[in-house]
């Protein structure tokens, strides 16, 4: 969850003029300060406007602050310095066309997807230096063979690190669970890790360190004051600005016996550090959900309806290099509504419009999620009931975004009257809010994750599409509602025929409505992080048994049937 980008900026060739500003601006942006060191990194390439790397490392640094058309005008400017036939070639276009994306530049968008697609497609894929996965805009990732994915996965080199394992879990001695994250402060992963690391800690098998890789925000994060202070101030450990040996020595120095990974190759990503191995088991949880591509990391914590058919030795699995640890209620996206928000489905929302002819339907994802498929059908969805209206909320990229989505709707043949947009609320208020519309259409090549659960909490009907296999990113809507929900769609065709029905039969939408504020979508397992800690904490104590037994290299399948401090049963299968 998060933006994804290169765990740390490339150093440019020393055939280049490189300058004093362009390592400056490396090192804030390595630290995390991105908004720092842009102005270093501008004056950098202007001092060396020949370097495509210095125009890279701007490139990066503005997508990560979100200028977006500033990112994708460096990145032309360093794709029009290489020579014929450089590799890297790749690499910038992918990076174009993923930060075009973010803020619904759609000019070329086929083609050059298309051609991208191409261009992986032989075998062996082609050898770029520093390309990875986080280049790649979803729709393009969402197309790759497992073994082009598996191959372009960012590869850390492992190292040793210094400190000796810890000793072996026993009733004397709690198994430690160690969280390192860039994102403890305002952002989805907080919001959604905060209610199941909670209840981990008041499990008396377990005890759980945080480790931060980020400086601390200037922005104040109830999420962070939260788990400081349920965890206390010694087991929150600041590893910001620290090397990847430094880190990982600080991690062994706490005797951690799993280690969970919350961000994946996303910004500030830890995975660098645990590429010593500073824990003896090392998962991978929630940050983002592809495969690392890295053989440190051993399981991916997920549950069987975001993994796809067939179970974990098929189906979605196909696509990960690690085992999978698959728990049996909704996990890929859980959090903590049930214990934090239940007042907002019993709170009677005010409403847009009671208009039943003219309903209000809002689109909650933000707009690096759109794509000109989407566009299509929600244009559809609008022509088929000429009174309804479309709104968009002002996440970050609106300025850039937003007309250019006006833009889109005309040349589909909405006019702008029925296109609007609403600012974003601070927390609950921003959940409350959402009960104001009719319906959400969801996203395609990445569904929405926090943003839908935040509507379908707030007892807003939901239409989404359940592929019947494909990566994780497309079928996270369906888990927060169920398969058989009122909103759930199997074809591109169906989406347009459930949104439509749902908009034109008043009872049926407030049918969908009921269904999703009463007790049948309340008492999903993706809204309650207490049910979720219980599955959690069995599964790492039994990952933790095969470890010890030699059988750690096996998928973890979590049954459903209760048992004794919360867990399930238990299933092991092999490739």
């Amino acid at each position: 969850m998060g933006i994804s980008s290169r765990a740390s900026l490339p150093l440019a060739s020393p055939s280049h003029s490189i300058n004093h500003e362009y390592y400056l601006g490396v090192a804030q942006y390595q630290l995390g300060l991105a908004a720092d060191s842009v102005p270093n990194l501008r004056a950098a390439s202007l001092l060396s406007p020949d370097s495509a790397e210095i125009h890279d490392a701007l490139g990066q640094a503005l997508m990560s602050t979100w200028d977006c058309d500033g990112a994708a005008e460096s990145y032309r400017t360093a794709l029009s310095l290489l020579p014929p036939g450089d590799p890297r070639e790749l690499y910038f276009r992918a990076r174009i066309l993923k930060v075009s994306s973010w803020v619904s530049s759609y000019e070329g968008n086929s083609r050059d997807t298309a051609q991208l697609l191409r261009d992986l497609g032989s075998s062996p894929p082609p050898a770029v230096p520093g390309l990875s996965t986080s280049d790649f805009p979803d729709n393009v990732l969402n197309r790759l063979p497992p073994s082009t994915l598996l191959s372009l996965s960012h590869k850390y080199q492992p190292f040793s690190s210094p400190a000796p394992p810890p000793p072996a879990p026993s009733p004397s001695r709690p198994l430690r669970l160690g969280f390192p994250s860039s994102d403890w402060s305002v952002h989805p992963v907080s919001t959604l890790a905060r209610g199941l690391i909670s209840f981990l800690s008041d499990d008396a098998r377990l005890s759980v360190d945080l480790f931060s890789l980020t400086p601390p925000s200037a922005d104040f994060s109830w999420w962070q004051a939260n788990l400081t202070a349920t965890l206390g101030e010694a087991r929150f450990h600041d590893l910001s600005g620290m090397a990847p040996a430094d880190g990982a020595a600080r991690i062994a120095a706490e005797k951690i016996d799993v280690l969970v990974d919350l961000n994946g190759h996303t910004y500030n990503s830890g995975l660098a550090m645990m590429a010593g191995s500073p824990a003896p088991i090392q998962l991978t949880y929630l940050g983002l959900p592809e495969t690392t591509g890295n053989s440190f990391i051993s399981h991916f914590v997920t549950d069987a309806l975001s993994l796809g058919l067939g179970g974990p030795a098929q189906g979605g699995a196909a696509r990960f290099l690690e085992h999978q640890i698959v728990l049996p209620s909704p996990s890929y996206i859980a959090n903590d509504h049930a214990q934090l928000q239940g007042h907002v489905v019993w709170r009677h929302p005010f409403r847009l419009s009671y208009d039943a002819s003219q309903p209000t339907i809002a689109c909650f994802s933000n707009f690096q999620k759109l794509s000109p498929t989407a566009l299509d059908l929600y244009a559809n969805v609008l022509r088929s009931n000429p009174g309804s209206r479309l709104v968009f909320f002002e996440y970050k990229g609106h300025g850039q975004a937003f007309p250019r989505l006006l833009q889109e709707f005309a040349a589909r043949g909405i006019p702008a009257h029925r296109i609007g947009s609403a600012p974003q609320q601070e927390w609950i208020a921003h959940t409350w809010r959402k009960g104001a519309f009719d319906l959400a259409l969801d996203t395609l090549e990445k569904q929405g994750h926090t943003t839908g659960l935040d509507g379908a909490w707030a007892g807003v009907p939901v239409v989404t599409l359940l592929p019947m296999s494909g990566p994780m990113v497309t079928r996270a809507g369906p888990t927060f509602q169920s398969p058989s929900g009122p909103g759930v769609a199997f074809s591109l065709k169906d989406y347009e025929a459930v949104s439509s029905s749902l908009l034109r039969d008043g009872l049926l939408r407030q049918g969908a409505r009921e269904h999703a504020a009463g007790e049948a979508g309340r008492s999903s397992g993706v809204f309650d992080a207490r049910r979720l800690a219980g599955e959690f904490g069995e599964a790492v104590r039994n990952v933790a048994e095969m470890k010890q037994l030699g059988l750690e290299r096996l998928h973890l399948v979590v049954g459903g049937g209760q048992r004794e401090g919360g867990g399930g049963e238990l299933e092991l299968e092999s490739m």
